[in-house]
């Protein structure tokens, strides 16, 4: 006899050990409406603990459901659960969660993917190289060899894609799009992330190509993440103004030069400029294609002074449009150096060198 153990989850269940009953066509029937679900889901016949857990959670107050969005999210790194993350960093519960609890997510990530860094210490196997390592898995048939390497690679990859994400949770609160963002002052220092860090956020979390298009760029450290970025194989494409201004330091621009990003700028006339500040990011969080748009240069000064604001949509219409105008941009721009930024930056007296540009930088 099959008898219910729960009204709110009919995949419970207890058959009595009594004598071998006969089992009707139309029993069968009633049976497989039960169990197949069960299995097609992965329960085997048991409840489903997240389910149970979401189901449960409708009962809880806000503050018990931050929680419980905290420890699932804790769950789903140990497991290496990228996509469970992505949706709980885009609920509700996730906008609530403190700046502690975001920073704590961040490091037990961290740890994980220094764990899993620990293991794949190729040095101690013998192996000059992660690439040697790499080519013998390649190459391996004997299974243990290639499962020894290939899970924990996989494994360790998998974990810098979570850490990627909980770096960007950290200053953006929820993953849904469309969203604002501002500058610390002049109200609520204390509750906002400086821009560049959420710039940083979006950076580091790209899978495919950034298209960038800015006025200026001095912040060192967001070309330091453009050039990790370039360096784990994203695209990057860089356009900015003819001039950097007067006093403007010129480090950062120089960095994308040094690590092989070519930097365009426009043939603007007289007294035209680059004015755009924004970066088209190809497959970001939740896999979407975003846009970064504001008034907000990413140098110093912004930071400091100006009252500055950006929006981040997923618009799949606004994406498209800011591709068609950065591609406008481009086929109006030349190649530049930094000799050329160094030289003199007024637009009168400024050179353009080495225009070619090879056609696959930019595909």
């Amino acid at each position: 006899m099959i008898k219910y153990m729960s009204h709110t989850n009919p995949c419970e269940y207890e058959v009595t050990p009594q004598r071998a009953p006969h089992i009707s066509i139309k029993n069968m029937f009633t049976i497989s409406l039960v169990l197949v679900p069960s299995i097609l889901l992965g329960m085997e016949g048991e409840s489903d603990p997240k389910r149970a857990r979401v189901e449960d959670a409708q009962e809880l107050n806000l503050e018990e459901k931050v929680s419980l969005c905290e420890a699932d999210i804790k769950t789903c790194i140990g497991d290496f659960d990228l996509a469970s993350i992505s949706t709980l960093l885009a609920s509700e519960e996730a906008a609530e969660l403190s700046k502690e609890q975001r920073e704590a997510l961040y490091q037990m990530a961290l740890e994980k993917e220094h764990v899993l860094l620990m293991v794949l210490d190729l040095e101690s196997e013998g192996f000059d190289s992660q690439q040697e390592a790499q080519h013998l898995i390649d190459q391996a048939t004997d299974e243990v060899v290639e499962n020894k390497f290939s899970l924990i690679n996989r494994q360790h990859k998998q974990a810098k894609k979570i850490r990627c994400v909980m770096h960007a949770a950290k200053v953006i609160k929820q993953f849904r799009f469309p969203q604002a963002h501002f500058n610390p002052r002049p109200y609520r220092e204390s509750l906002r992330p400086s821009l560049d860090q959420v710039l940083e956020g979006l950076i580091v979390n790209e899978q495919e190509k950034i298209s960038v298009c800015c006025f200026h760029l001095t912040l060192f450290n967001v070309a330091a993440r453009l050039v990790e970025q370039k360096k784990e194989g994203i695209k990057i494409a860089f356009v900015t103004n003819r001039t950097q201004g007067d006093s403007a330091p010129l480090q950062a621009i120089e960095h994308l030069m040094e690590n092989g990003i070519v930097i365009l700028a426009p043939l603007s006339r007289s007294f035209e400029t680059n004015h755009h500040k924004f970066f088209i990011f190809s497959s970001n969080l939740l896999n979407k294609a975003l846009i970064w748009s504001g008034s907000y240069n990413a140098t110093g000064h912004s930071n400091e002074n100006p009252w500055e604001d950006v929006t981040i949509q997923d618009d799949p219409h606004m994406v498209q449009s800011y591709r068609e105008r950065f591609k406008e941009i481009r086929l109006a721009s030349q190649r530049v150096e930094i000799r050329d930024f160094r030289a003199n930056r007024t637009p009168s007296d400024f050179s353009l060198r080495n225009n070619n540009v090879p056609a696959h930088l930019w595909q």
